[in-house]
């Protein structure tokens, strides 16, 4: 029996355009790269278009694929002269380049593996809240079971379901969420209330020196809201206190705030860039991007990174 070998895709979480603003000046090499930081690793370098890579992120169990790694990229054609007028230190946007700018942060955001992960563990509690309330419900329960022969054209015992959610209730059976397509459906969604979010907060541009690069990482926003995020058709909604943060480049980091009262350009202290730096590590997913090869920044990855690998795990058992 023959059997037909899936090609490998090659799938970017992150822009490779964007990562080039973030390679090593001092490397004489033909082409730029970039310092990679993992937790208990030694830094290594890399050009951008190898970084940032998972493989076939984007595919899904559904029979007609849609090419979102060409929209995408369609979308950073549109995307990188922006980028590039901000990593230049002109900060005047008009409104479309606004839109098209909160727009890819937004997507920048969603397109990553653990926000992928995010989504996964919300839609199961929104389905174990579900099943929850049909058992305390017994009109929602009739619901329940019209809405299933409805999709499905088949008829349901009730009894059978009850008995089925109950033995779900006790953890007899496990329940996961494996469906590939409605995972990126969900962050698309997200992308496009996050957006609205961003757009609408007043925006800083900061710039660092050479002293005190910004890093960015395979999670390139630090999108951080004190408040618990409330559900909603994309999984959440986010409330007045919160802040992003999008290093732009070596030089330049993008930050936003719905508290902030007057938009402008800033330079910080080496106290400050550091702070942002390590927001951009506590997010991180695996990978750290740097422009220079340090011994503290290596400590501060393996500190950071290790500690938070669980702790972030709980968290979102706990959602």
């Amino acid at each position: 029996m023959s059997r037909n070998k899936q090609k490998t895709v090659r799938s970017h979480i992150v822009s490779r355009f964007y990562l080039e603003g973030f390679t090593d000046p001092s490397l004489r090499d033909r082409k730029p790269k970039l310092w990679v930081y993992r937790a208990d690793q030694e830094p290594f370098t890399r050009t951008p278009d190898h970084v940032g890579i998972v493989k076939s992120f984007y595919e899904h169990e559904l029979s007609y694929q849609i090419d979102i790694e060409q929209q995408l990229q369609k979308m950073e054609t549109i995307i990188s002269p922006i980028v590039a007028k901000l990593r230049s230190g002109q900060f005047a946007l008009d409104a479309q380049e606004r839109a098209e700018l909160a727009r890819f942060i937004a997507i920048a955001t969603t397109r990553v593996p653990s926000f992928a992960e995010a989504t996964d563990l919300i839609g199961l509690g929104v389905y174990k809240a579900l099943l929850k309330r049909a058992l305390d419900d017994s009109d929602f329960l009739v619901q329940l079971v019209q809405t299933i022969e409805a999709e499905s054209g088949e008829a349901i015992d009730s009894r059978e379901l009850t008995n089925a959610i109950e033995a779900v209730s006790r953890g007899d059976i496990v329940v996961e969420q494996k469906s590939r397509a409605w995972t990126i459906k969900m962050m698309f969604l997200a992308a496009a209330e996050i957006s609205q979010y961003i757009e609408a907060m007043k925006w800083i541009l900061l710039r660092t020196t050479r002293d005190n690069w910004f890093l960015t990482s395979d999670m390139p926003v630090s999108l951080l809201d004190p408040v618990t995020p409330r559900a909603n058709r994309a999984g959440f909604e986010l409330s007045n206190q919160s802040t992003f943060s999008f290093p732009i480049s070596r030089e330049y980091c993008l930050f936003g705030s719905f508290a902030v009262s007057v938009e402008e350009k800033r330079d910080l202290r080496g106290s400050e860039v550091r702070k942002l730096n390590k927001r951009a590590i506590m997010v991180a997913h695996e990978n750290v991007y740097a422009a220079e090869r340090s011994d503290a920044l290596k400590e501060i990855v393996d500190t950071i990174m290790g500690k938070r690998l669980e702790q972030v795990k709980e968290r979102l058992r706990n959602l």
